[in-house]
C-alpha cells in the first residue's frame, strides 16, 4: 500500500481488487463505451491542436485505457499498473501517488488525468495541482475531468462514499485562474442521462451528446473536462 496520509487507502484497495476485471466491468458495456467515446474524442482533439509534445504523462493511467496517447503512466495501484505494463511493454509505468511524481521541475510537456480527481478530497486535489504545476514546463498542459457542481445541484445528487464524491464549479475555476493557470478549453461528457437511454440507442445518441457538449450546455454535463495551461 502506498504511504501517503492525505490519500484515502480505500481508493487504492478498491482498484487493487477490481484490476483483473476493470476493463470489462467499466468499459466493456454500452455505458462505458458511451463515456469512452466522448473522452477519447476530446483527447484526440486536444492532441490535434497541440502536437509535438516531448513528454506526455497519463496520471492515474489505470489499466492503460489512454496510454496510447502518453509516453509514461502513473498509477497508485500496483495491480492496475501491472496490467497497463503488459499492454504497453515499451512504456514506463510508475506506481506512486499524484502528489509524488517522479519528474524534475519544469520537465513535462503535458499531463492528462481521467477519473482521478473526482475520487479525492479537496486537500488531495490541491496537492496534485501543486505537483503537476511543479513538474510541467512553463506553457505545459494539464487535462482532466471532474463532475460538475451545477449538474449535482440540479439533480440534488449526493454521494455516500469516496467514489465520484468531489465536484467542481465556478469557485474552483476562479481559484485556478488566480493560481498560475489559464483555462484554455472545456468540454462535457454525458450531458444526457445515459442510464435512461435504451442500450441499443446509446451508440447513436452519443454523437448528439458530443455535439451538445461543445456548447455552453457542457456546464451541465455529468463531467466537465478542462484543458489548463501553466503560466
Amino acid at each position: 500500500m502506498t504511504e501517503n496520509p492525505i490519500f484515502n487507502p480505500e481508493v487504492e484497495d478498491y482498484y487493487e481488487i477490481l484490476a483483473p476485471d476493470y476493463d470489462e466491468i467499466r468499459f466493456g458495456n454500452s455505458y462505458g463505451k458511451y463515456i469512452d467515446k466522448q473522452e477519447r474524442a476530446f483527447l484526440k482533439k486536444v492532441f490535434s491542436k497541440h502536437p509535438n509534445q516531448n513528454l506526455i504523462v497519463d496520471l492515474a493511467c489505470g489499466s492503460g485505457r489512454f496510454l496510447e496517447f502518453a509516453d509514461e503512466g502513473v498509477d497508485i495501484s500496483n495491480a492496475m499498473a501491472s496490467i497497463a505494463q503488459q499492454k504497453f511493454t515499451d512504456k514506463k509505468i510508475h506506481v506512486t501517488t499524484g502528489n509524488k511524481l517522479p519528474y524534475q521541475d519544469n520537465s513535462v510537456d503535458m499531463i492528462f488525468s481521467f477519473h482521478l480527481l473526482m475520487h479525492l478530497k479537496k486537500q488531495a486535489v490541491n496537492s496534485i495541482f501543486l505537483e503537476v504545476n511543479r513538474t510541467l514546463r512553463p506553457g505545459g498542459i494539464f487535462l482532466f475531468d471532474v463532475p460538475t457542481t451545477r449538474r449535482r445541484n440540479i439533480f440534488k445528487r449526493t454521494t455516500e462514499n469516496w467514489h465520484a464524491s468531489t465536484s467542481f464549479g465556478n469557485q474552483e475555476e476562479e481559484y485556478w485562474k488566480n493560481s498560475g493557470w489559464e483555462i484554455m478549453k472545456t468540454g462535457g461528457v454525458a450531458l444526457f442521462p445515459v442510464h435512461r437511454i435504451p442500450e441499443f440507442l446509446r451508440k447513436y445518441v452519443v454523437h448528439l451528446d458530443i455535439l451538445f457538449c461543445k456548447t455552453p450546455l457542457r456546464n451541465f454535463a455529468s463531467y466537465k473536462m478542462y484543458l489548463l495551461r501553466k503560466l
